[in-house]
């Protein structure tokens, strides 16, 4: 073979043999990097202990708690209506007038009656003493002296019969006006002038002034877990950082609309920016039969399981010896806004994965953030 081939022929299997000892070396290369583990960072929270409770939100409408309907007790035509909605009102003040005129008509008629009356008794009182003295001297017969008595007996019932129908014309005629019977706020008028109205129609809604409660409608599912006297949160969406306590002062015994029950809470010191009518958000908090504490965390942490209730599931539990998390099952009594109650799982000193757990597996090796 001449010199200058083998020459060549030995350039390129160094150049094989370098190429392949390159190769070789890139390939072990990032085998190496290939191996090298990623240490995944999480951010933990410690857990800490809280009264287990549960806390709902219903919302309501502000009410007084002396609230009545008010009607003319006997019947006709309304002269004058004194007041409108939104106006505040006395005890005693006159809210409405009927027309007068037909009652002082019975009252001058019963007055008239009466008058007849008396005279009537006047003369049989001396018609019966007549007979009465006769009867006595044995001068008038028995039948006569009965009859004396019997028709002096007839005009003493006349008489008062006549002075109570006067008394109840009298009072017919006082009741033309209707009065409030408590101070308060007229919340609605339901007649007009001149209307004709019969004995109990409704006139006006008055809501006792003082005392206001909130009226709300109670799913059946909470109902259960209330009685009264206990204690609730109010706050109003149009006041601003206002909150106000109250406790339940009535719990309705009858279902409404979509299974709630009406329940009012009483608010124990209304300000005066709180006025009838307005909406409120009564804050309830219920004991969790069962658990006196519970362990708070966000709901981030908390993983649900694929199958079964919203209540059980997972959370990642990590421990600093060996810079792991383990996957621990728990279990939620309630979730308290924007966090879960944990109430069975975890101890005293946990710390717990808060953030990107659906990326981590039990025993998974992680470090801490920096600001964790």
């Amino acid at each position: 073979m001449p010199a200058r081939l083998k020459n060549t022929l030995g350039f390129a299997c160094l150049a094989l043999v370098g190429a392949g000892l390159s190769l070789g070396l890139s390939a072990c290369k990032e085998e190496k990097q290939a191996a090298k583990p990623v240490v995944r960072a999480v951010k933990t929270v410690a857990v800490k202990r809280v009264n287990a409770s549960e806390r709902r939100q219903i919302s309501g409408i502000v009410e007084a708690v002396n609230t009545t309907s008010l009607a003319f007790e006997v019947s006709g035509s309304i002269a004058q209506i004194k007041v409108e909605a939104g106006d505040r009102v006395k005890k005693g003040q006159i809210l409405a007038r009927l027309d007068e005129k037909p009652f002082r008509l019975d009252v001058e008629g019963a007055e008239a009656t009466l008058r007849k009356t008396k005279a009537d008794l006047v003369k049989e009182t001396a018609n019966y003493n007549a007979q009465k003295t006769l009867y006595e001297k044995e001068v008038a017969s028995k039948a006569a002296y009965d009859q004396a008595l019997a028709t002096y007996t007839s005009a003493q019932e006349t008489v008062k019969e006549a002075e109570t129908k006067l008394n109840l014309a009298k009072r017919d005629l006082a009741n033309t006006a209707l009065r409030a019977p408590i101070d308060g706020v007229i919340s609605k008028r339901h007649v007009d002038p001149a209307v004709v109205v019969s004995t109990g129609r409704v006139v006006f809604d008055l809501q006792g002034a003082g005392d206001l409660q909130v009226s709300a409608n109670v799913p059946d599912t909470m109902v259960k877990a209330m009685k009264k006297g206990d204690a609730a949160v109010v706050t109003f969406p149009t006041v601003r950082d206002l909150k106000l306590a109250g406790k339940i002062d009535e719990i309705g015994g009858t279902g409404e609309e979509a299974n709630t029950f009406p329940v009012t809470v009483r608010l124990i010191a209304p300000t005066a920016d709180i006025r009838v009518g307005m909406a409120a958000e009564v804050h309830f908090t219920f004991t969790i039969p069962g658990f006196k504490t519970a362990f708070a965390l966000p709901v981030s942490a908390f993983v649900p399981r694929a199958k079964g209730t919203d209540r059980t599931g997972f959370v990642y539990v990590f421990d600093p010896a060996s810079k792991t998390v383990t996957r621990r099952a728990v279990f939620v009594v309630a979730i308290r806004g924007n966090d879960v109650l944990i109430g069975k799982g975890l101890k005293d000193g946990d710390r717990v994965a808060v953030a990107g757990v659906s990326f981590l597996h039990d025993g998974m090796t992680v470090k801490l953030l920096a600001r964790n």
